[in-house]
């Protein structure tokens, strides 16, 4: 079923621009992986609850 409210455009457009930024963070080792490990219990995500 599809939302009739969605906008397709602005979708693509917000797709679009993740993709390419994280594309772009790739190609350029960012964050890098001793980042990635010095803050690995520091990242949390809005939608992601570990201890749920």
């Amino acid at each position: 079923m599809t939302d009739p409210d969605l906008d397709q455009k602005d979708l693509y457009r917000t797709n679009y621009e993740a993709t390419r930024l994280a594309i772009s963070r790739a190609m350029n080792n960012e964050p890098s992986i001793d980042e990635l490990i010095a803050n690995r219990h520091k990242i949390r995500h809005c939608m992601y609850d570990p201890d749920a």
